[in-house]
């Protein structure tokens, strides 16, 4: 399975990208948008873990939008801001997000979270 990781703390990216290669999955990362779309293109991930909130102001939801509408990726959406926010403002934009998680998600929760929301190989 393919994930791409959108995240602007390299840390937290780094380590979100470590435990799902050591998990067995094959992860590409970026830092914000345009970084997404290129890799997304590229790629074609299964499965997109996007933060909100990216530097420079960039909107993670936006983000969300663009790449669904190039290839139909299950989007994860993780923020340490309110949830219930973030999910009016996907639906504003009229983003299909799979599911909303709080920062700090654990490794283990993320793994369990990307093979839920993952299509099903027929």
């Amino acid at each position: 399975m393919r994930i791409l990781i959108v995240e602007d703390e390299p840390v937290s990216k780094m380590a979100m990208k470590r435990y799902l290669e050591f998990m067995g999955y094959e992860v590409a990362v970026a830092s914000n948008g345009k970084e997404a779309l290129e890799e997304s293109r590229e790629r074609r991930p299964d499965v997109v873990v996007s933060d909100w909130i990216l530097k420079d102001g960039e909107d993670g939801l936006y983000a969300a939008r663009e790449l669904q509408s190039t290839h139909a990726s299950n989007i994860i959406m993780v923020t340490a801001h309110r949830l219930e926010h973030v999910r009016e403002k996907a639906q504003e934009l009229r983003v299909k997000i799979a599911a909303f998680r709080r920062k700090p998600i654990s490794l283990s929760n993320l793994a369990e979270l990307v093979e839920s929301v993952a299509e099903p190989k027929a």
